[in-house]
């Protein structure tokens, strides 16, 4: 490997992995929730007005810990926010309830099992009779995106306080507490252990996060800014693995491709949110050395989910936007990291085939 070729690539990595620090330039403000959803459910009320109910529901949460984006999904997550509800119940009754919920996820079960209470206010419209206000409490446990509930309004009868008792199931998405925690849209940087690491943004005072397009850019972002060590690790592993130089060269295009996308990404979120906008990518380490069918099987696997898919993903989001953004700058953008995230996945699914055919490796499925 010590030919020209290779010695150029060499200097491209050295250059890049120096320099990408200062080139993406933003740690991020964080948005007033962290996650939300809405949802479905159907269930059964007792009492006198009691029999089915079904209806719909949006929430959205603030988690009470610190959670970077990119997290492993061994950190239980806890959190509070508003709700809305609304249910039918008989084709007569219409309840509409706002409430502030809060639980978390169970030990040691982040996603597969949490708890959420909720307390707030319901309306009441019946037929035939007046508009009624009653307060409200529940819980709700849940499992990925299915959760079983029991909620009880507390009605005024005769200068008594009495309980409406309703039990159901039903399913949401986003889940209450958010996904199992993995980056979704682009190849994220992974640490020694596959955690996946995302850059960090900061912006300017002034910077209006309330923007819908200022978050999904400051978000894209710090995607991409991670991206770019993502790439650099890649280009060196297929460089001591002795992988065609050809792959090399364009696992290192594609960190240059990042450090524009990066660029680009910044320079939108700062004019939907009118104030700069800093980024700080995660610190380029190399990661420990394995065994050439480690090395092998890891780049594989990482090739297909965030590669294949992560990058597939990007580039087909990126290219929705460009087809259908009112704003001729974010059109262009949109474009341009659509075209160029499609080539990074179709560079991982060359890595992967080379990685199926090395004599040390044998996959019996992608």
């Amino acid at each position: 490997m010590g030919d020209p070729a290779s010695r150029g690539l060499k200097t491209r990595l050295t250059w890049l992995a120096g320099f990408s620090p200062l080139l993406c330039a933003a740690p991020a403000a964080a948005d007033p929730f962290d996650t939300g959803g809405g949802g479905v459910f159907l269930g059964y009320a007792f009492g006198e007005r009691g029999g089915f109910e079904w209806g719909i529901e949006g929430f959205a949460t603030r988690y009470l810990e610190e959670h970077r984006e990119c997290e492993g999904s061994e950190k239980e997550r806890h959190g509070v926010g508003p709700m809305l509800r609304v249910s039918v119940g008989k084709l007569s009754r219409l309840k509409l309830t706002l409430a502030a919920h809060g639980g978390g996820d169970l030990p040691s079960l982040r996603v597969l099992g949490a708890v959420d209470g909720e307390l707030g206010a319901s309306l009441l419209f019946e037929r035939n009779e007046p508009l009624r206000i009653a307060p409200h409490s529940g819980v709700t446990a849940e499992s990925i995106i299915f959760n079983l509930y029991f909620r009880q309004a507390w009605l005024f009868e005769q200068e008594s306080l009495e309980p409406e008792l309703s039990f159901g199931a039903g399913a949401r998405f986003l889940p209450t507490f958010g996904t199992p925690g993995f980056c979704s849209e682009g190849r994220p940087y992974r640490g020694a252990h596959d955690e996946a690491q995302t850059a960090r943004v900061h912006p300017a005072p002034g910077f209006d996060i309330r923007q819908p397009r200022a978050r999904v850019w400051l978000k894209r972002a710090a995607e991409e800014c991670a991206s770019v060590p993502a790439f650099l690790q890649l280009a060196l592993e297929l460089l001591e693995l002795q992988a065609p130089l050809e792959l090399v060269a364009r696992a290192v295009q594609a960190a240059e491709e990042e450090l524009g996308h990066t660029r680009d990404a910044a320079r939108m979120a700062e004019l939907f949110g009118g104030a700069p906008v800093r980024l700080t990518p995660p610190p380029f380490r190399r990661r420990p050395a394995l065994s050439r069918r480690q090395s092998l099987e890891r780049i594989a696997l990482e090739s297909w989910r965030d590669g294949c898919v992560n990058e597939g993903l990007a580039a087909a989001i990126a290219e929705r936007e460009a087809e259908h953004s009112l704003i001729a700058a974010e059109a262009h953008v949109s474009g341009r990291i659509a075209r160029e995230e499609a080539g990074h996945a179709a560079l991982a699914r060359d890595v992967l085939r080379w990685a199926q055919t090395s004599p040390t490796l044998t996959l019996t499925s992608a």
